[in-house]
């Protein structure tokens, strides 16, 4: 049993030209955020374009799209979002697939399942009946 979250649909990409030849003015600089997080990840041989359809107010919240699309063709990436917070998910599955030893070949298109990560109710220092929870 694997304790690693699944993409919600990868594959091989196989349109091998498509982004050899694309020139899409909208793919550019990232957002600060976006930008600090690639610059973490240190992908030197690899030139990674952004398009986010709508910048993000400085904390997530419910209402965020965190989905993205991430195409990796050899040395270059393109990373579709809906939201910064969906791109710097994206930012984690790009350095999860890059650091492997699989070919640089896929797309990956994700999404969260739910609208939230989790909930902690800590009971060990604040005491709750079952009725309460």
């Amino acid at each position: 049993m694997s304790l690693m979250p699944l993409a919600g649909r990868s594959s091989r990409y196989e349109n091998r030209n498509q982004l050899a030849t694309a020139e899409n003015d909208s793919l550019g600089a990232p957002p600060p955020r976006v930008a600090a997080r690639l610059k973490e990840l240190q992908l030197t041989d690899l030139d990674v374009q952004v398009q986010i359809d709508e910048l993000s107010p400085d904390f997530p919240s419910l209402e965020d799209d965190y989905s993205y699309e991430l195409t990796v063709e050899g040395d270059r990436a393109v990373l579709n979002s809906a939201s910064e917070w969906g791109a710097i998910a994206a930012c984690s599955s790009l350095a999860q697939l890059i650091h492997s030893e699989r070919e640089r070949q896929l797309q990956v298109t994700d999404a969260p399942e739910f609208p939230w990560r989790g909930l902690m109710i800590d009971v060990s220092r604040h005491f709750m009946s079952v009725a309460s929870l």
